[in-house]
């Protein structure tokens, strides 16, 4: 069909990409990530309560965020 031009015919009048027609997004560029706003990107959160109480308080592992301290971003996606 392409070679023929009936492909361009089929197409005409259509929307393009979504992409092309919205807006950049303010808070992360279109990358659709952005730092962890609970461990600012280290993967790590100091918990107190369980160090105050007895228990084996400290260093955790951030339940918000990936293995790279990047969650997504909660305006676009």
């Amino acid at each position: 069909m392409h070679e023929n031009g009936e492909l361009g015919k089929v197409f005409e009048g259509c929307v393009g990409d979504l992409r092309e027609t919205r807006e950049e997004c303010e808070v992360c560029g279109d990358g659709r990530f952005v730092l962890c706003g609970h461990c600012s990107g280290s993967c790590r959160v100091y918990v107190e309560e369980e160090a105050a109480s007895g228990g084996d308080g400290g260093w955790r592992q951030c339940s918000d965020c990936n293995e790279n301290g990047i969650v997504r971003c909660p305006v676009c996606c």
